[in-house]
């Protein structure tokens, strides 16, 4: 089941706001989207309920619950005196003019928070992807070395050269929108802000920007505290998350130098034709028949390599040779002897 805790006591916040929301996500420690939301809320002092939601028990729920409040079944979701809000990112602009802060002030404040905010946007998609794909040992590396420093690249001149980021600490200077926690967020998601900023040596401008977000007195107290970290389970994803995050990098270098190592050995041994189909589940079956090697031609190079495989024993191999689509015509007995022989 679902677990819901009030956050907080009733201030003149949530009279700005209308009430207590109620906000529905992942119990993903401090992590993702819902996050984000949350600090508004703490950092404006609103008391608000968080149901959070294992990932085991998450897609009952969503065909039922979820489904019936978001038809896109995504979350993070607010209720609030009986009204549906979805889509975090609207979610936080909603609130911040509900409480005539966090969204800057003058339109080139606010276009400016917003357009930083869309930057985060791209970021993330593509974090996500890279590390929630199958082949995410290849992917999130790889999204590490190239994707994100472009990002944080991007960021960072802009937070150095806008006439509105130069003038403080924040986003638009010095007073904070919902945008700088987005930042924050993504930041915190990737590992850049543990371990004393070390993901962000390159980019002091935004190590600044997290620096003032986390300094803020309620924001840090709210990430010291239970309440942004609630552990539900032994099976909870957030260990592993933390995990893979310090292990992914060296772990798959050192998989890659043992690679490295091991071609090179067979490099040295000479040329081969083992492209790896031992390892294919359930073992292969050819139905074509391999070539002989002297009727080789080019462009019956893969049954050469066919031809090698099986003569080695490489593999778990069914072979089907129908001796009858070939062309008699063209062909003798030799042909298909050839092919014995090399078997």
């Amino acid at each position: 089941m679902p677990t819901t805790k009030r956050c907080g006591t009733e201030t003149a916040g949530n009279k700005a706001i209308g009430g207590v929301p109620r906000i529905h996500y992942f119990d993903f420690q401090s992590r993702g989207r819902g996050q984000v939301i949350r600090l508004m809320w703490e950092d404006a002092g609103i008391a608000y309920d968080d149901t959070r939601y294992s990932f085991e028990e998450y897609p009952d729920y969503k065909k039922t619950r979820i489904m019936e409040m978001n038809p896109t079944t995504k979350i993070p979701v607010v209720e609030l005196n009986g009204r549906i809000l979805t889509q975090s990112y609207a979610i936080l602009r909603h609130f911040a003019r509900k409480l005539g802060h966090y969204d800057g002030e003058t339109e080139e404040e606010k276009y400016w928070a917003d357009a930083m905010c869309d930057i985060v946007i791209d970021w993330r998609f593509v974090f996500i992807q890279a590390f929630f794909a199958d082949n995410m040992e290849e992917t999130y590396p790889e999204h590490q070395k190239t994707a994100r420093p472009r990002f944080l690249k991007a960021l960072e001149t802009h937070l150095k050269t806008h006439d509105l980021s130069t003038s403080g600490p924040y986003i638009i200077g010095k007073n904070i929108t919902y945008a700088d926690m987005v930042l924050y967020q993504i930041c915190h998601d990737e590992n850049l802000t543990q371990e004393g900023r070390k993901g962000l040596k390159d980019y002091p401008r935004l190590a600044e920007l997290v620096d003032a977000v986390e300094a803020r007195p309620k924001v840090k107290a709210f990430l010291q505290s239970d309440s942004s970290m609630i552990k539900r389970s032994k099976k909870n994803i957030c260990p592993w998350f933390n995990f893979i995050n310090r292990w992914i990098v060296t772990g798959v270098a050192d998989f890659n130098a043992l690679a490295h190592r091991k071609r090179s050995l067979a490099s040295a041994e000479g040329g081969n034709y083992n492209i790896g189909l031992s390892h294919v589940k359930g073992g292969v079956v050819t139905r074509f028949p391999p070539e002989p090697s002297g009727f080789l031609r080019v462009g019956h190079a893969k049954a050469a390599l066919l031809n090698d495989f099986l003569a080695h024993g490489k593999g778990n191999w069914n072979l089907i040779c129908p001796f009858d689509v070939t062309n008699s015509s063209e062909e003798s007995q030799k042909f298909e002897d050839s092919i014995v022989d090399d078997l």
